[in-house]
C-alpha cells in the first residue's frame, strides 16, 4: 500500500481543529502537506506534526518565513485517490471516503420530486392558463378587428359556419404548427438553464430526460384548450 499523506489547509491560526486531525491520524501518514492559510510560525507546525511537514503560502500568510512552495516528489505507488467499481476489503474503512451507488447518485433527484413535486403540478396549471387566457385574448382581437368582413360575409349570403370555417380552420393550422415547432425550439433554452443554473449551482447527479411523450401530450392538449376557445369564437361570430 502506498504512504499516507495528511493534506490541511486554511486553519487560520487556529490550532484545534489542526491539533485534533493531526492526533488523529498520528503515527499513520508519512508527512503533512498544508495547503497554506495557517498564520502560523512553520516551526509550530512542524513541532505539531512530529513528521515531514510540507507547505505552501497561502495569500493570508504574509510572514512566511520559507518558500512560497516545497516541492518533492512522491514514490510510485503513492496516489491522492482510488475508485473501485467493487467492494474495497484491503483498505480500513476508515480510509473509505464514501461509497457511491445508484440511490446516493440520485438522491438529490429524488429530494427535489418530493420537496417540489407538487409546485411542480402548479406550474403546470398555472401554464395551462395562461395559454388559455393569451388564446382567447388573440382569437378575440381577430374576430373583433374582422367585425365589419364577417358583417358584410352574412350580407352577401355566408352562413355563420362558413363565415367560422374561414377564421377557426386557419387559426386552428397555426395553433397546431406553433405546438410542434415549440419543442425542438425550447429544447436548448431548456438544455443551455439546466446545465447552468443547476449543474454549477447543485451537487448531486440530475438527469435531463424530456420524455418524448411529452411533445404528443403538449400538441394533443393545445387542440383541446384552442377547441373551447373556438366555441367562444364561434359565438362572436354569431353576434357580429
Amino acid at each position: 500500500m502506498g504512504k499516507k499523506y495528511l493534506v490541511v489547509s486554511d486553519n487560520h491560526g487556529s490550532m484545534a481543529n489542526l491539533e485534533y486531525v493531526i492526533d488523529r491520524f498520528h503515527g499513520q501518514i508519512e508527512g503533512l502537506i498544508h495547503c497554506g492559510d495557517m498564520e502560523i510560525p512553520p516551526e509550530m507546525l512542524e513541532e505539531l506534526a512530529g513528521c515531514p511537514v510540507y507547505m505552501a503560502a497561502g495569500n493570508c500568510d504574509y510572514n512566511f518565513s520559507r518558500d512560497k512552495e516545497d516541492i518533492f516528489e512522491l514514490g510510485d505507488d503513492t496516489f491522492v485517490g482510488y475508485f473501485s467499481s467493487s467492494p474495497i476489503t484491503d483498505i480500513d474503512e476508515n480510509y473509505i471516503g464514501q461509497v457511491i451507488t445508484a440511490s446516493t447518485m440520485a438522491s438529490i433527484s429524488t429530494q427535489l420530486l418530493s420537496s417540489m413535486g407538487s409546485m411542480m403540478n402548479m406550474f403546470c396549471y398555472f401554464a395551462i392558463i395562461v395559454f388559455v387566457i393569451v388564446l382567447y385574448l388573440l382569437s378575440k382581437l381577430i374576430i373583433e378587428r374582422n367585425t365589419l368582413s364577417i358583417s358584410m360575409s352574412k350580407i352577401l349570403g355566408y352562413t355563420n359556419k362558413e363565415i367560422a370555417s374561414l377564421y377557426i380552420i386557419s387559426t386552428t393550422i397555426v395553433v397546431i404548427f406553433a405546438s410542434l415547432i415549440s419543442i425542438p425550439i425550447c429544447y436548448k433554452p431548456l438544455l443551455v438553464m439546466f446545465y447552468e443554473m443547476l449543474y454549477t449551482q447543485m451537487s448531486g447527479w440530475i438527469p435531463f430526460i424530456i420524455d418524448k411523450g411529452i411533445g404528443v401530450k403538449m400538441v394533443f392538449m393545445n387542440i383541446v384548450v384552442y377547441m373551447f376557445v373556438s366555441i367562444f369564437e364561434y359565438r362572436r361570430i354569431n353576434k357580429a
